[in-house]
């Protein structure tokens, strides 16, 4: 295998683990990075790695990390609900109903 190949399988396997938190922060809305760590049983430089990288792209939030890291509650993610918008219809025979939700999946507005 080249080194190319090599970097091709382990970038797959970062966006398959940006894939997996974005997942569980869609159903159970907020996470910390070591939940995610220990049900995965995944490295954790390899979870830090995924979520910075979420982080820069702007997809999830997680309030900053000032000082020791050590000895403290890790900090709660959540999924950036400002990111993007999105609407749903229902289309009946007399009626037309609209909803448009955040990424978070709170309703902004309905009719």
């Amino acid at each position: 295998m080249n080194h190319k190949q090599e970097k091709n399988i382990l970038m797959s396997r970062k966006d398959n683990i940006k894939q997996a938190i974005l997942k569980e922060l869609c159903f159970n809305n907020q996470l910390t990075r070591l939940e995610f760590i220990k049900a995965r049983g995944i490295r954790a430089a390899t979870v830090f790695s995924a979520v910075d990288e979420l982080k820069k792209e702007n997809l999830i939030c997680e309030p900053d990390r000032k000082g020791a890291r050590t000895g403290r509650k890790s900090p709660l993610l959540k999924l950036n609900a400002s990111y993007a918008h999105f609407i749903g219809l229902e289309l009946q025979s007399s009626k037309l109903t609209g909803v448009i939700i955040d990424a978070s999946g709170a309703i902004i507005t309905q009719t």
